[in-house]
């Protein structure tokens, strides 16, 4: 500023102390006056020293500014070389001119080092405090960084709108809704970007062009990893991938990413919703998200559990059985193993006390309750819906679903034909659902080999898939969909996938502490013991009428643990029935007790009892009066030495087995096999043979059943 003022001031005085005429004086002060205007705009408008300020409007009026201000210095030259100012008033002037500079300079200068543009992008520093988490955003009101990430990984055509204040999110947790901008919208802000760009170059706006966009990248799962790189490269963070999910909301082109300083999958989460309360018939909790926040899922639906041993599966039945009861859902527990493994602390040590639970174990017996469910539904789906409308749900908790599903060894008659385990679970899956009476099924694994043959059925009318823990990209192509082949794998115990109606969802699941010593004691919070003996108080029973439809089999089931149920539940011996009193604990009821008690009270409220009984109870065939199709095939070719593929099925059919020509040849061409158990004669076709033959066995003779001749 004060080499300003000198050149200001020799400018003036120099042409006039030396003599020189008029347009020497003028050519002397416009030149120099021409230089420093051009000179001066161009490292206001361009310079690097003035990029920070953001905004072109502020360069440009300090632009204006300065020549403002070269003008009053040629107007205080010329006023006084030509006399209209004397220099007793110039001086004065001058000094009254540098001052007006002085702070004008000082205002840019504050502005330029000491105030931050709302257009920067500032610099996210992390803050280590205590050995706590980083805190390097602070909560939803951190927009910035999410903006700064997106451009970096070349998403910006992805804006992130104000935060959603209504959901309370855990310490250390950030979420940005995205939504992504159409591509004419896109190629709008690209060409307004590119038009203030071309006037800080003072280039003609109307010269700028943005090409054609088509179609835009979509923000997806698979690049919550990238974002976490992006995320420690601006703040210096260590970001592990696990901490970051993008899900894909409903809404056309709308994405949310949670970022969290902690990994949720690594903690224990206790179940603690142990109180009475109503609940909402269409929302269960089932544990948390990333965020902090329930989520929440139907439960009136079928459910598929999957997830390997460890993976926390049996804490999601145990949360599920809690949850149900408390819904006023009666809840029947069954499998061919692991039973007693998941229903123990559900009945045992409860003396004295219903138990909150129906249980039953083997594969005879859950033939039974499947039944019984079926009748349950039935006659529900009979009723008018008034008197539908206060008959609770039943749930039926098939552990380990698997095992049940493919086993065929064992049939049970009912609705005029026999059923194997597998056809009446995909019977339930398709015609309880009006009833409200819902399955609950477990698995280790969800390919099409360990669900039977009703697997297609099964799965297409299960509406909800939970899946836990899951290493396996096909495993989660197969239950979620194709779409989501690429999720991240799941690591620690109770993470799962949860897919309800609409895309997967991450969960945490809630685990309620086991009792057994042996196993990880994980928090301090209610074990299951503690949860069955709250629930055992707020169990809703059948209804007397409930209980004739079901049988006379499910309605004489123990009530409470006694020493023979127990062993029982372990596989140890077979159920007996008693309708007598038990000594060990209080007196057991009855069917018939149980019945008229429930007739009296339905007599005193006014409703009508059914005119018939239902029908006998099924009687179970067992393994060795029909064995699997493929095993009674052998023994039919082995007991003839030699049968034809038709003589196969009249033997079949005259036994009872419902098959077909298609089914026998598919099984015979199965075991004729190299290496098999049958072998096909190479004289006669259509004819087979036992693998092995004994040298010292007479020559067999060929048999035909059903009167046919023909091997053809």
């Amino acid at each position: 500023m004060v080499g300003g003022l000198l050149l200001t001031a020799a400018l003036a005085i120099t042409p006039a102390a030396v003599g020189a005429s008029w347009w020497i004086h003028a050519l002397v002060v416009a030149v120099p006056a021409g230089l420093i205007t051009w000179q001066g705009r161009d490292i206001l408008l361009q310079g690097r020293a003035f990029e920070e300020l953001g905004s072109n409007r502020v360069r440009e009026r300090m632009a204006s500014w300065f020549t403002v201000a070269l003008a009053l210095h040629l107007i205080w030259i010329a006023a006084t070389a030509t006399g209209l100012l004397s220099w007793w008033q110039a001086g004065p002037c001058l000094a009254a001119l540098g001052a007006l500079e002085w702070a004008v300079a000082a205002n840019w200068e504050y502005r330029v080092t000491r105030i931050k543009p709302a257009a920067q992008v500032e610099v996210f520093e992390a803050e280590l405090v205590d050995d706590e988490p980083p805190t390097y955003y602070d909560g939803l009101d951190d927009s910035a960084l999410g903006t700064a990430v997106l451009a970096a990984l070349g998403f910006d055509h992805y804006v992130v709108l104000p935060p959603n204040r209504a959901e309370e999110l855990r310490p250390g947790v950030t979420v940005w809704v995205c939504q992504k901008l159409t591509p004419l919208a896109y190629a709008e802000q690209l060409y307004k970007t590119a038009v203030r760009q071309a006037i800080a170059r003072r280039q003609a706006p109307e010269r700028v062009k943005i090409p054609e966009i088509k179609e835009l990248p979509t923000l997806t799962h698979k690049d919550a990893e990238e974002i976490a790189n992006v995320i420690m490269s601006l703040t210096g963070v260590e970001m592990a991938g696990d901490y970051v999910e993008v899900v894909r909301h409903r809404l056309a082109g709308r994405v949310i990413i949670t970022v969290a300083t902690t990994d949720i999958g690594a903690q224990a989460l206790p179940y603690t919703a142990l109180d009475a309360t109503p609940r909402d018939p269409r929302r269960m909790a089932i544990g948390l998200a990333k965020r902090g926040t329930d989520v929440a899922v139907n439960p009136r639906q079928h459910w598929k559990l999957i997830g390997p041993t460890g993976s926390g599966k049996s804490g999601a039945e145990n949360v599920w059985i809690a949850e149900d009861i408390v819904r006023g859902h009666r809840v029947i527990v069954c499998g061919a193993d692991k039973v007693w493994d998941l229903v123990e602390e559900w009945v045992d040590g409860l003396g004295g006390v219903d138990l909150p639970i129906r249980a039953v174990q083997g594969l005879g017996d859950t033939l039974r309750a499947l039944v019984a469910v079926a009748r349950h539904a039935r006659w529900k789906q009979t009723l008018p819906a008034a008197q539908r409308a206060g008959i609770a749900p039943v749930r039926l908790v098939v552990t380990e679903s698997s095992r049940v599903m493919v086993d065929r060894s064992l049939t049970i008659g009912w609705d005029g034909r026999d059923w194997t385990a597998g056809e009446l679970i995909g019977h339930i899956s398709r015609s309880t659902q009006g009833a409200d009476d819902w399955l609950l099924l477990s698995s280790q694994d969800f390919d099409h080999d360990y669900w039977g043959t009703e697997a297609a059925s099964i799965k297409n009318n299960t509406g909800g898939t939970l899946l836990c823990r899951s290493r396996n990209a096909d495993e989660r192509r197969r239950a979620l969909g194709d779409a989501y082949y690429g999720l991240p794998d799941l690591q620690h115990p109770g993470e799962s996938y949860v897919k309800d109606s609409g895309i997967p969802e991450y969960v945490k699941l809630f685990y309620p502490q086991e009792s057994d010593p042996s196993k990880p004691r994980l928090h301090d919070g209610p074990t299951v013991r503690d949860i069955a003996r709250i629930r055992a108080g707020q169990a809703r029973e059948f209804t007397g009428e409930e209980l004739r439809v079901m049988g006379t089999w499910f309605a004489t089931l123990p009530r409470r643990m006694t020493p023979a149920y127990r062993d029982y539940l372990r596989g140890e011996r077979p159920l007996t029935i008693q309708i007598e009193d038990d000594d060990f604990t209080a007196p057991q009821r009855g069917a018939d007790a149980l019945i008229a008690e429930a007739d009296a009270m339905l007599a005193q409220l006014g409703i009508p009892l059914p005119a018939a009984l239902p029908a006998p109870e099924p009687q179970v065939a067992e393994a060795l009066q029909r064995p699997p199709l493929r095993e009674r095939i052998v023994q039919l070719v082995e007991q003839a030495g030699q049968l034809g593929r038709k003589d196969v099925l009249a033997a079949l059919l005259a036994e009872g087995y419902d098959t077909t020509q298609q089914s026998v040849d598919n099984a015979l061409s199965a075991l004729a096999k190299p290496r098999g158990r049958l072998r096909r004669d190479q004289a006669a076709a259509g004819v087979y043979l036992p693998a092995h033959t004994s040298l010292t066995s007479p020559t067999p003779t060929p048999v035909t059943a059903g009167g046919g001749a023909s091997h053809a």
